[in-house]
């Protein structure tokens, strides 16, 4: 995955930018990896995930979109006289950028999310509803095979 990250250290920002996939991805997994139905819901609970849990150091695009990306990337650092931009491409072209004045990035005292702190309440619910969502993955199969085994040994003993 990619995705392009920064924290408020004082008046500065410290940026974080994660680009790895050129072979693989969450969006590309292998079926040499994975079977085809494992691949598909491992990659719709990161999508999920991404969703729903509290991703406060992402970066946000001008139409307040985070800036992460689930398909096979490369990342690109340009200084371009007093800026840095930062892009990430993937198959199809340019997947994210951002761009920053260089004499506001850096270090100038304690950091903190870039999107702020979250309230406790809004972060245990983001992670309740993945726990959750996980929980029901996981023991969905069980919780079916267990109505099907009822099932027919209900249907078995009413035919005696």
């Amino acid at each position: 995955m990619a995705e392009i990250a920064a924290a408020r250290c004082g008046r500065k920002l410290l940026v974080d930018v994660t680009s790895s996939g050129m072979t693989h991805s969450w969006k590309h997994q292998t079926l040499a990896s994975f079977p085809a139905p494992v691949a598909r819901l491992l990659t719709s609970l990161m999508v999920f995930a991404h969703a729903i849990l509290p991703h406060v150091y992402q970066v946000l695009d001008a139409n307040g979109a985070r800036q992460h990306y689930l398909d096979l990337n490369f990342g690109e650092l340009e200084f371009v006289e007093n800026r840095l931009v930062v892009r990430i491409f993937g198959p199809d072209g340019l997947a994210l950028q951002q761009a920053w004045d260089l004499d506001v990035l850096g270090v100038d005292g304690a950091c903190a999310p870039f999107q702020g702190e979250l309230p406790a309440w809004r972060h245990g619910l983001s992670v309740a509803l993945w726990v959750a969502s996980l929980l029901f993955v996981a023991l969905g199969p069980v919780v079916v095979a267990l109505w099907v085994a009822a099932r027919v040994l209900f249907w078995g003993i009413a035919r005696l």
